[in-house]
């Protein structure tokens, strides 16, 4: 008798939401107790691999802070024993929400371009 499929976070496509959001993988490891996310890391998380459960948790919730959505919105995997991962179709999984006006960083750049001698 084969066991039941698992329904799980798809961990790696969180990741790569959080990268697309403008997280850096230094942050996005950081919340999770890590130095950073290594590429290796995240080969194995698309292989189907979860986290500690603790760091999942920190994941999850950095995922929906930055995405401003539920963990229930969150992309899922259907994990069968012996067989590849497959992600389930999921309802949309929306761009991260960035109030308009202009880009984080520009007072920076602005007060740097002053200090500099022209």
């Amino acid at each position: 008798m084969r066991p039941k499929p698992k329904i799980t976070p798809n961990w790696a496509r969180l990741i790569d939401d959080l990268v697309a959001a403008g997280q850096d993988l230094q942050e996005i490891g950081a919340a999770m107790g890590y130095t950073q996310v290594t590429p290796k890391m995240l080969q194995f998380l698309r292989m189907g691999a979860e986290p500690m459960e603790r760091r999942a948790a920190a994941l999850m919730a950095l995922w929906c802070k930055v995405m401003k959505l539920k963990p229930e919105n969150a992309p899922r995997l259907v994990l069968q024993h012996g067989a590849k991962a497959v992600e389930l179709e999921p309802e949309v999984t929306p761009e991260p929400k960035r109030k308009p006006g202009p880009k984080p960083g520009w007072k920076k750049a602005l007060q740097r371009d002053a200090k500099e001698p022209a």
